[in-house]
């Protein structure tokens, strides 16, 4: 899971369990296996959420993807990396988190599995069909696990109990066969992993594990067993056996420690409602559960969904009529919008997702952010637009030089007033690439500056390096009117151009 699916799942898992936990309030006087089935829908949906979630929104029109282009702030780049790695350690986090509550629930199956390997058959005409009874071994709780070819283990100490507890004992574990609670119990765990970081999930484990065992119980009070002696039975098996962490995780165990004083307490109430889930209530249940997952898949929305800024330029002049383009990483739908006259966007009502961002003003360089949370906000500062001046030198051969290229201007809109070549020393072709018939384009990058001079020219690429050094010895004494950025003389980067070109 990403940062963003982790706290979509988060929020609709939240509202799932909220909603879960307030049905069995409102069924407090309803069965314990009602309020079983309730938590067991909770946890399937909880599952399903992750997938659900992944659903594309309703606003699914593919559009071009947005290029990356050249003259986006370094912040913005740092600013990608911090949120790339923050996803990244959030990732990591939550998959540990998750390996843990998954190996926790490994192990006990592990030693499960062992004892069923180990466990002899107990001979008994008290099993349903297909179930296998097995002796686990001294100090084993009662428990059952599988759901296809399910095994009921039962201590050795079980031969020597009370006919009336041993036939409690089975009629209790065989109610979980029959109820398919490995099952419920399974998922339960897997959603839990999911959603190991969640107080809401552990509670609601906690509230299913205790309905399970209720619901059981009812089954064998309403198999004739007295309540009393049920009860004495229960507390006598929690005295005597090891109900250990693990193995009670990966199978319900008879007579855990930790639920048994509410347990009694329900077995001893004669108002206690024992009635098991009726197939019309499952349907019910079904049916609601079918209708509320396609929710899943909506997004978010709502006041402070979206996504919200301002544009500014480097001077923190608001910067109005720029255009914001967004576009979902994930479903490719994009959406532009111009900037007011106080330079501010907004795009309400967007899906939670990750967006890649661009902003675009003649004058300025393009700014472009590949990952920007939604719901979010974002200011943009947008840096003067790249200057481009190409000239070409001729050779010797050429009886008339042409005549200085005319600068070449950027278009500008707003209160950029872009930079003006005033002085513009030609390179000399060098004699010796002359006379060897070298020629061709010599790229550079330099700033103007705001005194209109030109610092650091780079050579980017060129044919020949003493092409290469005319270029640069020309560059460095062509002088600019300099670029004004609300009336003020700023540095802008530049892109040359010299051709050196030899008659034919």
């Amino acid at each position: 899971m990403e940062r963003e699916l982790l706290i979509n799942c988060a929020v609709k898992g939240t509202l799932v369990l909220l909603a879960a936990g307030a049905l069995c309030g409102i069924l407090r006087r309803a069965s314990a296996a009602i309020r079983h089935m309730v938590w067991a829908a909770a946890f399937v949906a909880l599952l399903l959420l992750p997938l659900f979630s992944l659903a594309p929104p309703v606003w699914t029109a593919r559009a071009p993807a947005i290029v990356e282009l050249g003259g986006f702030s370094a912040d913005a780049v740092a600013a990608d990396r911090a949120g790339s790695g923050a996803s990244g350690w959030i990732s990591l986090v939550w998959l540990a988190g998750a390996a843990v509550v998954l190996a926790r629930f490994g192990g006990g199956l592990a030693r499960v599995w062992l004892l069923t390997r180990r466990g002899r058959p107990i001979a008994t005409t008290s099993t349903a069909q297909g179930v296998k009874l097995l002796d686990g071994g001294p100090g084993v709780m009662p428990m059952t696990w599988g759901v296809l070819r399910p095994v009921i283990l039962l201590p050795s100490e079980a031969v020597e109990w009370p006919a009336a507890r041993l036939r409690a004992a089975l009629l209790h574990e065989l109610a979980h066969v029959a109820r398919r609670d490995w099952l419920t119990l399974a998922i339960s765990e897997v959603a839990l992993a999911l959603y190991w970081f969640h107080p809401l999930a552990w509670w609601a484990a906690a509230r299913l594990r205790r309905e399970r065992e209720q619901a059981c119980d009812d089954r064998v009070l309403s198999a004739g067993v007295i309540a009393s002696d049920y009860a004495g039975d229960l507390v006598a098996i929690a005295r005597s056996l090891d109900a250990a962490p693990d193995s009670s995780i990966a199978a319900p165990a008879m007579a855990r420690a930790s639920n048994l004083e509410s347990r009694l307490r329900a077995i001893l109430d004669p108002r206690t409602r024992r009635r098991s889930v009726t197939s019309q209530a499952a349907a019910m249940m079904a049916v609601g559960l079918v209708a509320l997952l396609p929710l899943a898949s909506l997004r978010l929305l709502g006041q402070g969904a979206g996504l919200t800024g301002a544009i500014y330029d480097s001077s923190g002049a608001v910067v109005p009529k720029a255009t914001v383009t967004i576009r979902n990483r994930d479903s490719g739908a994009e959406q532009s919008v111009a900037s007011d006259a106080a330079g501010a966007y907004a795009f309400p009502n967007l899906p939670a997702g990750r967006y890649q961002v661009m902003v675009s003003q003649p004058g300025f360089a393009v700014y472009a952010r590949q990952a920007v949370a939604v719901p979010g906000s974002l200011d943009v500062v947008l840096s003067l637009g790249q200057v481009s001046e190409s000239v070409v030198v001729s050779g010797r051969r050429s009886q008339t030089s042409p005549p200085p290229p005319a600068p070449r201007r950027i278009p500008v809109g707003g209160n950029v007033q872009p930079a003006k070549l005033i002085y513009q020393p030609r390179p000399v072709y060098p004699a010796r690439a002359e006379a060897a018939g070298i020629e061709g384009r010599v790229l550079l990058r330099a700033t103007i500056q705001a005194d209109g001079a030109v610092a650091a020219p780079l050579v980017l690429s060129t044919p020949d390096a003493e092409l290469g050094a005319a270029a640069l010895d020309a560059v460095r004494r062509w002088r600019y009117q300099a670029a004004l950025l609300n009336g003020q003389p700023v540095d802008v980067v530049s892109t040359l151009s010299v051709d050196f070109r030899l008659d034919r």
